[in-house]
């Protein structure tokens, strides 16, 4: 009996519940995209509110971010992965299109895209030499 009187005492852990399920659930909802659970390696919702989805294949990440594109909300962003290096670039192409010295910039699988204007052929920009070209040129 002693036994059971101390062990009542003990605070019980809290359950850490795993929050992927969920996650996934809302993210889906909220992009009108159904994510296949077992595609998803891993979910983590960061410090600043922001959702991070580690896919197992490319493929599912290309239908979600082809779902977004047909969004019309601006509250909801999904993002490519890049290096530093890919972030700056992108950056950068980004401000000469607030400018209006680019059309578009988009990335797509870890690569930068621009076009000048609405009819200009697609470039890739790979380092800071494309981007100044492409500045010079237009």
């Amino acid at each position: 009996m002693a036994a059971n009187r101390g062990s009542e005492n003990v605070p019980e852990k809290p359950v850490v519940k795993d929050l992927t399920k969920d996650m996934i659930e809302f993210v889906s909802k909220k992009m009108h995209h159904d994510i296949n659970p077992s595609e998803v390696v891993a979910v983590y919702q960061l410090r600043n509110r922001r959702v991070l989805i580690k896919f197992s294949s490319v493929k599912e990440k290309v239908e979600l971010m082809r779902a977004r594109r047909k969004m019309d909300i601006r509250t909801c962003y999904v993002n490519d992965q890049m290096t530093r290096i890919g972030g700056d670039l992108c950056k950068k192409c980004r401000e000469l299109r607030k400018k209006n010295q680019l059309a578009y910039v988009w990335t797509r699988l870890g690569k930068i895209y621009i076009k000048r204007s609405e009819d200009s052929k697609t470039i890739e920009i790979q380092c800071d030499e494309d981007v100044e070209k492409v500045t010079k040129n237009g």
